[in-house]
């Protein structure tokens, strides 16, 4: 599951209205909405889970998803998302797509993400290399380019 099909799964299933009253609620921020007529507070799964686990301390994924109602995907994705980590101690990673390594949270290992960060800066280096060694021929490197104007 990519990052947007997270994200269009958490909107979709966002709360709109207050079961309360009925009124429009507010993003206050953490997966929590608030009513703005009565001030009832309202959360999405992203907040079930977070405050799941702020009140009863790390649990393994199963007890998540039957404490909060929130689907073990979803649970998986937020993992891999970076919105909750695993403990350091836990028996239980996710693993890293790269190199396959246990994480805590993520889709790569900090050694991989240092490792793609090297390989992005050396393609940059060495586009902008030649780009100066040839300056009429079209390189491709990461510069703004303009249409229609002689900027550089």
């Amino acid at each position: 599951m990519t990052d947007k099909e997270l994200l269009k799964i958490l909107v979709e299933k966002r709360p709109v209205t207050c079961i309360e009253c009925g009124g429009k609620l507010t993003y206050d921020g953490l997966g929590e909405y608030k009513c703005m007529e009565c001030g009832n507070v309202q959360l999405d799964d992203f907040g079930k889970v977070r405050r799941f686990l702020v009140e009863n301390g790390p649990r393994p994924a199963p007890v998540v998803v039957a404490a909060t109602g929130v689907p073990g995907h979803l649970v998986t994705e937020l993992l891999k998302g970076g919105r909750i980590e695993t403990i350091g101690n836990s028996k239980v990673f996710i693993n890293c797509q790269n190199c396959g390594c246990a994480i805590r949270y993520g889709r790569i290992c900090p050694d991989c993400a240092q490792n793609v960060a090297q390989k992005i800066a050396l393609e940059m280096v060495v586009g902008e290399k030649a780009h100066k060694e040839e300056p009429g021929k079209v390189h491709n490197t990461m510069k703004m380019r303009y249409f229609g104007s002689n900027k550089k």
